[in-house]
């Protein structure tokens, strides 16, 4: 198997760090895309959601709309749970 890195990166939801990796895999004449998110959690700042959680897809497109999705409820659900004088 032949497994590529296309991005890594680090994004900030509310309070919480999430450290994310993009990859191509090759794999017996298939290709298909992976994340992974939080592959280590080096501090109580970085989040602890889908700790070392791997997802696949079949194209670029279709895994960035699940990542999108995946972040979109996180971000909404710590937005909702975190208290803020300022609403």
């Amino acid at each position: 198997m032949n497994k590529k890195v296309l991005f890594e990166g680090k994004v900030t939801l509310g309070n919480k760090i999430v450290d994310f990796r993009i990859y191509k895999n090759e794999e017996d004449d298939i290709i298909y895309y992976s994340f992974e998110t939080n592959p280590q959690v080096r501090n109580e700042d970085q989040s602890d959601f889908h700790l070392g959680e791997t997802t696949r897809a079949k194209t670029l497109e279709h895994l960035l709309y699940r990542f999108s999705d995946t972040y979109q409820k996180e971000f909404t659900t710590i937005v909702e749970e975190c208290p803020n004088l300022n609403f």
